[in-house]
């Protein structure tokens, strides 16, 4: 700072410095860490890698860049979260790239096994979501099969997860199952107002999924 002070005074320029400090104290780790992420440099990627294999870091930090080609003695993978920015917006990660990821838990020749563990904040909370990602995958070939339609339930699942969405993630799948025509306002108003109710009860669950089977 002094050195940037005395260029600018020779600018006849001045300058205001201000002090910030962090609210929170990062705690550091004791283990040694590398990171490896896409806008890396080549040399700088290839020699966090370098350092991970060899032993020297303990701890490998990164992006789904990990999953392109990337041979390392790893372990143990931890997802801390599941949406990634693609250049254009946040999207969820596409099957085939978990399993990309995913797969360089114990690569052949360096352990015997792999694990792959996602974070609880990772998991998905809004039933909207999970549909919609479990009907993708239902798509099959319409010669041969043909999946139910399941459009309603998305909507009554969107509608339950702005109104109820203290209700679990599980009630509110077993909700979802109710015979609500969702064409007729009145009707999911109905129902939306008697599931919020009904939260104050224990039996929700067991009350909803007979209101589904009746």
């Amino acid at each position: 700072m002094p050195a940037i002070e005395n260029l600018l005074g020779l600018c006849g320029e001045r300058c205001a410095v201000r002090h910030f400090e962090r609210k929170q104290h990062v705690q550091l780790l004791s283990q040694p860490v590398s990171v490896i992420y896409v806008a890396l440099p080549p040399e700088v990627r290839r020699r966090e890698a370098e350092r991970f294999a060899s032993g020297e870091s303990h701890i490998l930090v990164a992006t789904d860049a990990i999953g392109m080609g990337l041979n390392l003695p790893i372990r143990r993978v931890l997802f801390s979260t599941l949406p990634k920015y693609d250049g254009q917006a946040d999207r969820r990660l596409e099957v085939g790239e978990v399993h990309q990821i995913a797969g360089r838990a114990g690569r052949y020749g360096m352990h015997e096994e792999g694990f792959v563990s996602v974070l609880a904040e990772a998991e998905p909370t809004a039933l909207r979501e999970v549909l919609g990602v479990f009907m993708e995958q239902l798509k099959l070939d319409d010669a041969h099969f043909a999946v139910a339609e399941l459009e309603q339930m998305l909507e009554l699942a969107e509608a339950l997860d702005k109104s109820a969405g203290r209700l679990t993630l599980k009630e509110r799948f077993t909700c979802a199952q109710a015979p609500v025509d969702t064409g007729t306002e009145g009707q999911v108003d109905e129902f939306l107002s008697w599931t919020c109710a009904s939260r104050t009860s224990t039996a929700t669950s067991t009350r909803c999924w007979r209101c589904a089977a009746a």
